[in-house]
């Protein structure tokens, strides 16, 4: 698991290497988002990821979605719709709470 902070500060770490530090008006960093990713090592099935964060008082889960298995291709896909001129594992769709529109 990643996780992705915004601009604040460590105020805990600064705070245990000087201790004037806890008089200065720092803004605590704080958590913009998660990304979790799950490697598949066997290669018996795609790669999971996903991303956790919040908006106001919403917090919204995402998940990578799962690609279908192609007979023509012999390989697992996602459609595109012509954005992805090369195919890579690498290449991933995330869709909100399981909705892929």
């Amino acid at each position: 698991v990643f996780t992705l902070y915004d601009s604040g500060t460590d105020v805990d770490s600064l705070a245990r290497r000087s201790k004037d530090s806890t008089q200065l008006p720092l803004q605590p960093r704080g958590v913009a988002c998660t990304v979790g990713y799950e490697t598949n090592l066997l290669g018996d099935c795609p790669r999971k990821v996903t991303v956790d964060f919040e908006r106001g008082t919403t917090r919204y889960h995402m998940e990578n979605m799962q690609p279908r298995w192609d007979k023509k291709l012999n390989s697992y896909a996602l459609p595109f719709f012509g954005r992805v001129k090369k195919a890579s594992a690498k290449n991933f769709q995330l869709v909100v709470d399981d909705d892929p529109n």
